[in-house]
């Protein structure tokens, strides 16, 4: 977190972390319910349930107890000049360090499958594939569900507003986005059930394409200017009740609905097959958003005293990140004893 950013270097970022924010961690929870629901049909109880406790159980504790304390070390210096020489033992045994960090979602994604498991106990149908057709579905039933849970969900963050946690060490969510999250899960079991993909048709994913770019690249940023965000900062959208906090919520539900839809109808087409190096990109991806928090942190650190406009610094050490980040995640995969959890 530099200071100094000027609104050339506010309003893109602020744009590319709004329209990220809208769409992929939700989507993250459709995709995981909808393998969720296929893996313990396919699995049963016992061997589905321990499978998921290695896969998600261990890189959270790997999470909580390391690479969290080792992320806050690479900044400790900066952060708290005070205690410069805190050592990485003496800040691993302090506890506090201890978090789960980006992990959050494997938190949360084992919660929302603990849930799923105890309804399939007491109602075993939303286990096994429906026999029923998937129902259709059209562009103005993608935006009207989407404004129900942008509404929703500003109502939520009247109480949970936006960049304040839960206040829980087991529970450590921004419950202002879980609305889209616990319906998308929802969503994700229920097209699992129908086992289809047809959500959309190719022609109408790409009307959605051109709508996404008209409320990424003209509402926003009306939104943005109009909610005085340029002087006052953004925290007038994150929630309370305001005028700000509804318009973003519906924006964001809006947005991040057609994104999905979009991507889905337009991906299935056109983008339905891999390359050798796509294959091994995507294989390793669990292990670079379980790793790549330190690898951020180490290079805003080696790159901290670089005075240069923020929008550059951040174009510049994007490609290095990822460069990084996915050569730690594909050095993991061919570890014998992570290659199973990862």
């Amino acid at each position: 977190m530099e200071k100094g950013a000027g609104i050339a270097t506010i309003l893109p970022l602020t744009i590319l972390n709004a329209t990220s924010q809208s769409f992929f961690m939700g989507m993250f929870f459709f995709f995981g319910a909808y393998f969720t629901q296929k893996s313990l049909a396919r699995k049963g109880y016992l061997r589905f349930t321990k499978d998921r406790v290695i896969r998600l159980g261990i890189p959270l504790a790997l999470t909580y107890f390391f690479i969290s304390v080792f992320t806050v070390y690479l900044s400790w210096p900066v952060k708290h000049p005070e205690h410069a020489d805190m050592s990485f033992s003496e800040l691993l045994t302090s506890g506090w360090a201890n978090g789960f960090g980006v992990t959050w979602f494997v938190l949360a994604l084992g919660y929302f499958t603990a849930v799923f498991l105890l309804v399939s106990i007491f109602c075993p149908s939303v286990k096994s594939k429906s026999q029923k057709s998937l129902p259709e579905f059209s562009i103005v039933h993608i935006i009207l569900g989407a404004v129900i849970i942008g509404v929703i969900t500003f109502l939520v963050r009247i109480k949970y507003p936006l960049f304040k946690g839960s206040g829980m060490s087991w529970f450590p969510f921004d419950l202002g986005h879980f609305p889209q999250y616990i319906f998308l899960f929802a969503l994700g079991i229920a097209a699992a059930r129908y086992d289809s993909d047809e959500f959309i048709s190719y022609s109408e994913a790409r009307i959605l394409k051109w709508f996404v770019v008209f409320m990424i690249l003209v509402v926003f940023p009306l939104l943005f200017f109009l909610g005085n965000a340029h002087s006052n900062g953004i925290k007038a959208f994150a929630g309370r009740g305001n005028w700000h906090s509804l318009a973003y919520a519906v924006w964001e539900q809006v947005t991040g609905f057609s994104i999905i839809v979009a991507l889905l109808g337009i991906t299935k087409l056109k983008w339905n097959k891999q390359s050798k190096l796509s294959a091994l990109l995507s294989k390793s991806s669990f292990a670079v958003y379980v790793l790549h928090p330190p690898i951020l942190v180490g290079l805003s650190m080696l790159f901290i005293n670089w005075e240069v406009m923020l929008l550059i610094k951040f174009l510049s050490l994007t490609p290095l990140a990822l460069l990084l980040s996915f050569l730690a995640g594909i050095t993991v995969k061919h570890i014998p004893v992570l290659k199973r959890i990862f």
